[in-house]
């Protein structure tokens, strides 16, 4: 699509008269599709990217160098109180070009009073997929190899024993600072703090100055924030502020080059293919196993999604969905789960009455969105997505430059919600992608328009197939409701203590079965080892799942007692029955091939299971399927007698 023009994008569009094309505003349309084209062309314009090297980085590390002090005369020194508001400033610095550092800090409903907008202070990421990398010496030695060359590229050759050594030593710092914190638990996330007590607990920023930065001049700074891990805030602080009596404190120069690697890192993939390709060959050895580099195209269409998501996305649903339409369809689809999942909570046997209450009247306050946001912007009119996109500015010839207009959009746009309401008609997902969430704190589900596509769904095809696609995930997403820490949050999306502790007992006690069931799923990683998956990691993700193929297929059962027409079956599939298709289209939605060397980065950080565990484990779990396929002897691998279930 964007190859083309915008007059070819129109050719495309099957059933023009029930999309969400409005001929009065074609000429405003063309207008947007130009700007996301401008960008697209910047970013394949290699010729030019290559040309400059990995000079754009360059500014931005010599503001940085100003914010550090650092000249000539600079005196390597341990951290102290003197250089807090050196320290400060530095983060302000970073944090106003998106660059990660040791403290990440944002915008974000209170889980407490979620109408409400407050600010929220967490860790930063790992630099490495997981922490379990960090306990690999070979991947600790390609690591610091990886650098060096990277280093090299964008500063120069180092002279001695200095920048590119310290830069590698001290990189590994994150490995001890974030490897600290492995909750999940949303209450001990919970910690407000007021920013008097910031600076008495954590005095190595000064926390009121940078707060004061990014919140809107005309808006009065909160009286409080959340901290998500005051234990990593604590070590952090041990860490600066004790740094004579550690062999690995911090000192200015170390603190300098840590933050010289950061901003390298966050803008490495804007800048030459040379540089790119030195970070690529590091990640590979690392973690993905990729031996290639990626097409351009794609890695330009990709970019390009990131950046204007949800106007990239009003052109995906011109061609491959079915406008107003087909998105009431789908609303009456996620209606009838809906219904039966509270129908299902009647039938849960270890609810006492209080909480069986509370939990059917959660059910029915979950609102859900489908195919594409029709508020903040609407997908359907080309002035709200120009309007929403106004600030960011595109220059043909300047992709690094595009990058970071997008970037200091996106920051000023999160900042500026402080003080102000929590709006609840803003999607977190584009239209086109092929994913699902639901959110706790909103109590919401969000189903966009690239989901709903075969084998996930398609309006003519049975619903038998659509139950076990898209009707699993949707059931997927209302499980999120009652996981392991969805069910920590009211109807309302308070953070709140609403369970009998006889009925939380009682869903830990089942939910141990699924941690213990999945515990003994492995998969095949490089060279043959064997990498077991984390039972209590993917939880929530294994409730959703066993769950969610649960109660689309009770749907699907009272869909097809009131609809008979919907149980014809397809030609060539006459052998088999409507749950046998079913299930067959739950596993086939799943199907896909990953090199082992990302297969073990996925089950060492991701919260979902590997695709082949998330359907047979959940298919295990399953009566319905057993019935289904005749799977009359007991402990067979696909029946095994003793079955996990909480929903």
């Amino acid at each position: 699509m964007l190859e083309g023009t915008y007059e070819d994008l129109l050719q495309g569009i099957p059933n023009r008269e029930s999309s969400i094309l409005d001929d009065t505003q074609i000429d405003k349309d063309r207008e947007n599709f130009d700007k996301i084209k401008a960008y697209y062309r910047s970013c394949m314009d290699e010729d030019t990217i290559n040309g400059l090297g990995p000079t754009p980085i360059y500014p931005e590390l010599a503001q940085l160098l100003s914010k550090l002090g650092y000249n000539q005369d600079f005196v390597d020194s341990r951290f102290t109180s003197d250089h807090v508001r050196q320290f400060t400033e530095t983060l302000i610095h970073l944090g106003t070009q998106g660059v990660e550092n040791l403290i990440s800090y944002g915008v974000g409903a209170d889980d407490q009073s979620p109408d409400d907008n407050v600010i929220l202070l967490e860790q930063p990421s790992l630099g490495l997929p997981s922490r379990e990398y960090y306990e690999q010496p070979e991947v600790i030695a390609d690591y610091r190899a990886g650098l060096t060359p990277l280093i090299t590229a964008v500063l120069g050759e180092p002279k001695g024993n200095t920048a590119a050594d310290n830069l590698r030593r001290d990189k590994m710092r994150e490995h001890n600072l974030t490897m600290l914190s492995d909750l999940q638990n949303p209450i001990d996330l919970y910690n407000p703090m007021s920013i008097a007590e910031l600076h008495q607990n954590y005095p190595i920023v000064d926390w009121l100055q940078l707060l004061r930065h990014f919140t809107p001049s005309e808006t009065s700074l909160p009286d409080r924030v959340i901290v998500s891990t005051p234990r990593f805030l604590k070590e952090l602080t041990d860490w600066l502020f004790n740094s004579a009596a550690r062999d690995d404190g911090a000192t200015t120069q170390s603190m300098r080059e840590f933050f010289i690697v950061k901003t390298i890192l966050a803008n490495v993939g804007n800048v030459d293919k040379d540089t790119r390709e030195i970070y690529r060959n590091m990640n590979s050895k690392i973690a993905s196993g990729t031996t290639a580099p990626p097409q351009r195209a794609r890695v330009c269409v990709s970019a390009t999604s990131n950046t204007f998501g949800q106007l990239l996305g009003r052109y995906f649903v011109l061609k491959h969905f079915g406008g107003e339409v087909q998105r009431e369809q789908v609303a009456s689809f996620i209606n009838n789960i809906q219904s039966t999942w509270s129908e299902r909570l009647e039938q849960v046997d270890w609810l006492d009455a209080e909480t069986r209450v509370k939990a059917i009247e959660k059910v029915g306050k979950i609102n859900h969105k489908e195919a594409y946001s029709v508020v903040t912007p609407d997908v359907r009119s080309a002035d709200s997505l120009a309007n929403y996109y106004a600030d960011i500015n595109i220059d043909v010839r300047n992709f690094y430059g595009n990058q970071k207009s997008a970037l200091l959009w996106d920051i000023k746009k999160s900042w500026s919600q402080i003080g102000q309401k929590v709006d609840k008609s803003v999607w977190h997902m584009d239209p086109h992608e092929v994913n699902a969430y639901y959110s706790p704190v909103f109590n919401e589900i969000v189903i966009p328009a690239g989901i709903l596509q075969s084998p996930f769904y398609h309006s003519e095809l049975p619903n038998y197939l659509n139950y076990g696609g898209i009707g699993a995930v949707i059931g997927h997403e209302f499980t999120h409701a009652f996981d392991n820490s969805g069910r920590l949050y009211d109807g309302d999306g308070k953070l709140n203590t609403w369970w009998s502790d006889a009925t939380s007992q009682a869903f830990e006690a089942r939910s141990q079965c699924f941690i213990d069931q999945y515990n003994s799923f492995s998969i095949q990683g490089p060279n043959k080892t064997s990498h077991n998956v984390n039972g209590k990691m993917t939880l929530g993700e294994n409730l959703a799942d066993n769950g969610g193929v649960h109660v689309a297929l009770a749907a699907m059962r009272k869909s097809l007692q009131e609809n008979p027409e919907q149980n014809t079956i397809l030609p060539r599939l006459d052998g088999l029955s409507p749950e046998q298709l079913f299930f067959i289209n739950f596993g086939r939605v799943w199907c896909s091939n990953m090199r082992p060397e990302m297969a073990v980065q996925r089950i060492r950080g991701d919260v979902h299971s590997p695709a082949k565990v998330r359907v047979n484990a959940a298919v295990q779990n399953s009566p319905d399927f057993a019935e289904a396929f005749k799977c009359v002897k007991k402990d067979q691998d696909m029946n095994p007698a003793n079955k996990c279930s909480i929903w």
